[in-house]
């Protein structure tokens, strides 16, 4: 199967360089499907940026979640991650070709969300 995938970061302060990784959205190709992982260590996020309401922010990336995963079946990664161009930005996207989008998920957050 043919697996795209783009990393959703959070960079508070605007071309600042500096970021942190929030979630990993994969969209399986063939069959038009998204889903967004999300990070579990909310923890690092607060430490990365110590003005953040984390209860606020846990919602809008829930939000998120749940948006990209309805609206993916109706247009291309590429078209949906272009909304998202401020604090919230997916980066570029990836292709990866896998027997398993589990395993392949397991995977990439363990390299890209440090889980």
């Amino acid at each position: 199967m043919n697996i795209a995938f783009s990393v959703l970061t959070y960079e508070p302060i605007f071309n600042s360089g500096k970021k942190i990784n929030i979630g990993i959205l994969f969209y399986d190709i063939k069959n038009k499907i998204g889903h967004l992982e999300i990070t579990a260590n909310w923890d690092s996020v607060k430490n990365f940026d110590t003005e953040i309401d984390i209860d606020i922010f846990k919602m809008i990336i829930i939000g998120t979640k749940s948006h990209a995963e309805r609206n993916l079946k109706n247009c291309s990664l590429e078209n949906y991650i272009k909304r998202y161009n401020n604090e919230l930005k997916f980066e570029e996207i990836l292709y990866r070709e896998a027997d398993s989008l589990k395993e392949l998920t397991m995977k990439t957050k363990q390299l890209y969300l440090r889980i």
